[in-house]
């Protein structure tokens, strides 16, 4: 019992050391300012789809 608890905390916690450092590579400006309209668009687009599915 000792042993699982901390194996858990350390796998749910792992993968999102990943996605924080993906998101704040995606939202720097030098990265994201030549594609900024596209991906609003596209974001726009998927979350619009994620609501109102057909």
């Amino acid at each position: 019992m000792t042993v699982s608890l901390p194996a858990f905390a350390a796998g749910r916690g792992i993968p999102v050391i990943p996605g924080a450092w993906s998101m704040g590579w995606l939202e720097s400006p030098r990265v994201v300012s030549r594609y900024q309209k596209t991906l609003e668009a596209l974001a726009g687009l998927t979350l619009n789809r994620a609501v109102l599915p057909e």
